[in-house]
């Protein structure tokens, strides 16, 4: 053990790159009230000793505790040192992993280098620990409650790859009726820990040995795998649990998703294809890093194309510069537009240009373009179709020298006549589960809230007058009268009901339900009227949030950005898979965001563009 008369701070000894080194930490034996002592050493990766890597969140890091590391003063994070406590064994030293201790973190070369062997650090790790935090009485039984849910599943691999099985329905449900609410109400709360929201958690768990991860809460340890499953079966029995859980907070129900998020970033199979940056960065975008340019960083080491599209850590560049950067990376290697779709509002960067995303914002919408794998369920999907509405076209671009402009070319195929109100009501999780519900008074309430519907014009808009928008082109508003663009009353779609009840069809689609006290009339399933899957509908759904319905001068009918403006044009930029919405201002443009349009975003248009539409070249700031 290194001497304890130097009460100085430590002082890190520079790493040698010719041989892979990295730092370990060594901690010493103790009981759970003694000072907390480590100590380091090096070792190469080529050549690794065993031990355990720890994946945690610093916390505030202006709150910290002393430690010893070699004798001298180390200020841990409040967590940190928590873990240490946690982790330590009384009679035994352990080594460890651990990035704020092992990585110079006032060295910026030290970490640049460093966040490229993260990757084999936890992947070569004997084992990886979660540390999540202390926790109560209700919490450990919660713990106890995740064990007996990953007991039931016979082989939690498959379920977590193939997604879950009739059979676990039933004892997944009974374990949650003989259980507390509170206790339901904890494990729940297990998914709202700052942990499942942090950057680099999600390429440490994915690269772990799986079977080897473990998840510690305060005292009580469970496999990471059992964690996972927990998940599953509380998105599998969603209506018991709400029911159980009713009056709850509503951010404790629906916090199991973290565990389905990094479900789908596990690559536990050789077979499976490398995951892309641009996947990476899309799903985990509402994830929080304290260094804003990890947003990006923190993925590399999980993506399959970083060395494709050239992009080595850098820690002394701007924010700024790393983000625009990979903007230019990705379109000179794969020349595709598509990495400009991600462009959202607000931003926290207010001084990037419009065409760049600021990674380090939350996601504020759904996208349309960005979600090739992940799209809905727990696990990844390999047969999503993507839209192509610029065809096999690659992007011609040309970016400044200082890379605050790009020139990209493309057409316009429209302008914006007329849009339709901003859809930020849009449905919660649960309320899927009672789409197609009359209501006490005989209506579906949230069938009319949503049903914002219009019918395409019957000619072309480019100089209709206010008097003729009001008589020709009544957009629905929020009343809920269910009225429709062009016509004057309901007879319409009450003769299409009563045709649909005569069909001999129709009994596919109604589900008749015994009235009663406890129990609703059911009169249609949007899931069956529409032949897709409970997950399918709640996307279709959710992509329509903060945005709106438009009509173009020449007729086509979209959804576009909640920000768009009538005068904004629908361009299709060659490279990019979906229509982009741009804005003049002087003599260049700025990015609105993308869209979808009916007749384009399949590449209708592409095809034969020469002979309809000229092309321009877009200056984009």
């Amino acid at each position: 053990m290194a001497d304890q008369s130097n009460p100085g701070p430590y002082q890190y000894t520079a790493l040698s790159t010719e041989r892979d080194e990295i730092r370990l930490v060594i901690l010493r034996q103790g009981n759970f009230s003694d000072s907390v002592q480590c100590d380091i050493k090096t070792a190469s990766l080529s050549d690794v000793p065993q031990y355990t890597a720890l994946s945690y969140t610093w916390g505030d890091p202006t709150k910290t505790a002393p430690i010893s590391l070699e004798g001298h003063i180390f200020k841990a994070t409040i967590n940190l040192k928590d873990a240490l406590l946690h982790l330590r064994y009384p009679s035994e030293d352990r080594t460890f992993w651990i990035d704020a201790i092992c990585i110079n973190q006032g060295d910026l070369d030290e970490r640049s280098k460093q966040v490229l062997r993260m990757r084999d650090i936890y992947h070569k790790a004997s084992s990886v620990v979660v540390w999540l935090g202390t926790s109560d009485p209700q919490t450990e039984k919660a713990m106890e409650l995740i064990k007996t849910l990953g007991r039931i599943v016979l082989d939690a691999e498959e379920l977590l790859y193939q997604g879950l099985k009739v059979e676990y329905r039933e004892p997944f449900m009974e374990e949650f009726e003989e259980n507390d609410p509170l206790v339901l109400q904890a494990m729940n709360n297990i998914f709202c820990r700052t942990w499942w929201s942090r950057v680099w958690v999600v390429q440490e768990l994915s690269l772990a040995k799986q079977p080897n991860a473990v998840v510690l809460c305060g005292r009580m340890l469970v496999q990471w795998t059992d964690v996972l499953v927990a998940a599953y079966a509380i998105e599998y029995c969603w209506g018991l649990m709400t029911k159980i859980l009713e009056g709850f907070p509503e951010e404790s129900l629906s916090a199991f998703q973290e565990g389905l998020r990094m479900t789908q970033c596990r690559q536990v199979r050789d077979t499976d294809p490398p995951f892309r940056l641009i996947e990476l960065l899309a799903v985990h975008r509402d994830c929080n890093a304290t260094d804003p340019r990890d947003h990006i960083y923190g993925f590399l080491g999980l993506s399959g194309d970083a060395v494709e599209l050239g992009i080595v850590p850098d820690y002394r560049k701007t924010v700024e510069y790393i983000f625009q950067d990979f903007v230019r990376c990705y379109v000179t290697a794969t020349g595709s537009l598509d990495v400009i779709t991600a462009c959202q509002t607000p931003r926290n960067l207010t001084n990037l240009p419009s065409w760049v995303p600021d990674w380090s914002k939350e996601r504020q919408t759904s996208t349309l373009c960005l979600y090739e794998r992940f799209h809905g369920g727990g696990y990844p999907s390999r047969n999503i179709e993507r839209y192509y509405a610029a065809g096999d076209t690659r992007a011609e671009v040309r970016f400044s020298d200082d890379l605050d402009e790009i020139s990209v070319k493309g057409f316009i195929f429209g302008r914006i006549a007329y849009i339709g109100t901003e859809n930020t009501a849009a449905l919660a999780f649960e309320d899927v589960d009672t789409f197609g519900l009359l209501d006490e008074n005989g209506k579906s309430s949230i069938a009319n809230r949503n049903n914002r519907m219009m019918k395409p014009p019957l000619r072309d808009l480019t100089n209709l007058s206010e008097e003729d928008e009001d008589e020709d082109l009544r957009i629905v508003d929020d009343s809920g009268t269910g009225e429709y663009a062009g016509t004057d009353d309901d007879t319409e779609m009450e003769d299409d009901d009563t045709e649909m009840d005569d069909d001999e069809e129709a009994s596919d689609i109604l589900i008749d339900v015994q009235r009663s006290e406890q129990q609703k009339t059911r009169v249609f399933s949007p899931m069956r009227l529409l032949s897709i899957t409970e997950v399918a509908f709640r996307t279709c759904i959710e992509v329509c949030y903060a945005k709106r319905v438009a009509i173009l001068d020449n007729g086509y009918i979209g959804l576009v950005p909640g920000h768009t403006a009538v005068g904004d044009v629908a361009c299709i930029l060659f490279g990019c898979s979906v229509p982009i919405m741009l804005r003049k201002n002087g003599n260049h443009y700025v990015m609105v965001g993308e869209s979808y349009f009916h007749d384009v975003a399949e590449g209708e248009l592409i095809l034969d563009y020469e002979k309809h539409f000229e092309s321009v070249e877009f200056s984009l700031r």
